[in-house]
């Protein structure tokens, strides 16, 4: 509202302004978005990935507690057995009162193994529990074994399938993908955006009609040299991401490799059978003993080799699976080859 000299000259201006992006940068930005995306879901496959081992782990743990304890309670079975028989063959005059309270020494370490053995299975139950019922009132969960004796024996490392297939990487290519647009559209952030106005105008002399314009600011001292500088060290970074991401699966698999090599051939080499050789050794010794056939050295050795085999063999068992799906997760996932792998892999060589 001007007023000058006794005229009196007002105007109304309603008006809207809109900044357009230019949509070199816009699509810039939106790939960059989408490689942000498809980072966050690989991410998700490497914690999936990664949780399904830890799973599976924990059930391997919970399954060698249940045979630690039921292979201590076999063994305190033929112990307790054993000191009722020695008492009666005290009271003979068959053995000597050392043996007997020998027998009764070895009868209390076994209990008190067994005690610690079942609190420590009572604790993977629930673990294991926590798992797979996650949102359920379940105070544990028992592990009836692993899939079978003896883990596949030939699984091949292949680097290529590794890195084609670990999520890892994955992430770490689609946030280089994303680090790569973002630096493209910060290199055109200097650019400012075109800004159209559209409105109405309304004047005391009569004049009125729609307002159209454009202004498009000058970066005369903000050229975003900061915002590029950026740019370029979050992209520098993407790209050393890449290199080591790829150094890690190699190093991981063939470190796997390694692992489940040995313990497959050190249960390979010590078998099955070992468990059920020392069992009946345990069986005949306590039988004997009662019989007066074999002295307390001999039970309390066949109930030492017993608990020493059966533990090896559990925990042997247990590295060997817990290896190969260690394997498995660095080759990126169950199952070891897909069937499209398999044909496109068989066909390359």
């Amino acid at each position: 509202n001007l007023d000058y000299e006794g005229l009196d000259y007002d105007e109304t201006i309603v008006a809207l302004n809109q900044p357009i992006e230019w949509p070199w940068r816009t699509a810039a930005r939106s790939r960059a978005a989408a490689g942000r995306i498809e980072a966050a879901e690989a991410r998700f496959r490497a914690d999936s990935l990664q949780l399904v081992f830890e799973t599976r782990r924990t059930y391997l743990d919970a399954w060698a507690m249940e045979e630690r304890s039921q292979g201590l309670e076999r063994a305190a079975a033929v112990v307790r057995d054993a000191v009722h028989a020695s008492r009666l063959r005290l009271a003979d005059g068959d053995i000597s009162d050392y043996d007997t309270r020998r027998l009764a020494l070895e009868q209390v370490r076994l209990e008190q193994l067994l005690s610690v053995s079942e609190l420590d299975r009572s604790a993977a139950r629930r673990r294991l529990a926590a798992l797979i019922f996650p949102d359920g009132p379940y105070n544990g969960a028992i592990a009836v074994g692993p899939p079978g004796d003896v883990p596949p024996a030939a699984v091949p490392g292949d680097v290529q399938l590794a890195l084609a297939r670990n999520p890892e990487l994955a992430a770490a290519e689609s946030r280089l993908v994303a680090a790569d647009e973002a630096a493209s559209a910060a290199g055109m952030s200097w650019i400012p955006p075109l800004t159209l106005t559209v409105g109405y105008k309304d004047q005391s002399d009569g004049f009125t009609g729609p307002v159209l314009g454009a202004s498009l600011p000058l970066p005369l001292f903000d050229r975003k040299g900061g915002e590029n500088q950026a740019a370029e060290a979050r992209l520098l970074a993407a790209t050393a991401e890449i290199t080591l991401r790829r150094r890690q699966v190699e190093n991981e698999l063939q470190r796997s490799m390694e692992r489940y090599e040995s313990a497959l051939a050190r249960l390979q080499r010590l078998g099955v059978g070992v468990l059920a050789e020392a069992a009946a050794l345990l069986e005949t010794a306590g039988l004997a003993y009662r019989e007066g056939e074999f002295t307390l050295l001999q039970l309390i050795d066949a109930a030492e080799a017993f608990q020493r085999s059966r533990f090896a063999l559990i925990d042997l068992r247990a590295e060997a699976w817990v290896a190969y799906f260690d394997l498995e997760r660095a080759l990126g996932g169950s199952p070891l080859y897909t069937t499209d792998e398999m044909e496109a892999r068989d066909e390359h060589e």
